[in-house]
């Protein structure tokens, strides 16, 4: 795996990396600018090939990126993400989306844990919903 990229690295001269913000098995994922677009944040995500596979699936597994990122950029509902761009730059892949900012569940659930309290019910039920609501919509969709 490559290591991450360095703050203030543009890609595609439109993106400009700010920072850091996840790192995982497959790549990281970037807080970013849109210089076309001033002010406007937004996270894209790294997706890295695996240096010891081969060439072959290597090939297939970036061709699929591409189809996934093009399905993904079609999809519209509040509760996900908007995927506005995907692009390959010096063997790695990029999905730019809308920057989400704040906790995510698992780190919300896990202050919880270290807090020893639980969560309001009617907010995890509110969570619940809205997930529901994602999930029901994605069934909905054409592949």
């Amino acid at each position: 795996m490559f290591p991450p990229l360095k703050d203030n690295t543009i890609l595609r001269n439109r993106y400009k990396l700010t920072n850091v913000v996840g790192q995982g098995g497959m790549g990281s994922i970037y807080r970013a600018e849109d210089l076309r677009l001033p002010g406007r944040l937004c996270a894209i995500k790294e997706v890295q090939p695996d240096t010891n596979a081969d060439p072959t699936i290597t090939a297939q597994m970036q061709n699929q990126f591409l189809q996934e990122a093009s399905i993904l950029a079609q999809l519209d509902h509040p509760n996900l993400p908007k995927v506005s761009d995907f692009f390959r730059d010096n063997g790695r892949d990029y999905l730019v989306m809308d920057f989400v900012a704040g906790r995510d569940l698992k780190q919300i659930l896990e202050q919880s844990q270290q807090e020893n309290r639980r969560l309001d019910g009617n907010v995890v039920l509110e969570w619940a919903l809205q997930i529901i609501d994602a999930l029901a919509y994605l069934h909905r969709q054409m592949p």
